[in-house]
């Protein structure tokens, strides 16, 4: 049974709208390693932490740098 941060990234997944699918595209991770996530069956590994911390704060999509004025 998931606890703590693995139920943790669950519940902040969902309350930001987000399917594990649309997650672990974000990530470019297979959908299965944030299932693993979220049941304790794995950690992310360290290189995936810090698009996890970004992904779970903002669920709006890749970002696009504002355009220069000509």
């Amino acid at each position: 049974m998931p606890t703590g941060r693995r139920t943790a990234l669950a519940r902040r997944r969902r309350a930001l709208g987000m399917s594990q699918e649309r997650l672990a595209i974000r990530l470019g991770v297979d959908v299965k390693s944030v299932a693993r996530w979220e049941h304790g069956a794995s950690e992310p590994q360290p290189w995936n932490r810090p698009a996890l911390a970004r992904a779970s704060v903002d669920s709006r999509g890749p970002r696009r740098s504002p355009r220069s004025p000509s």
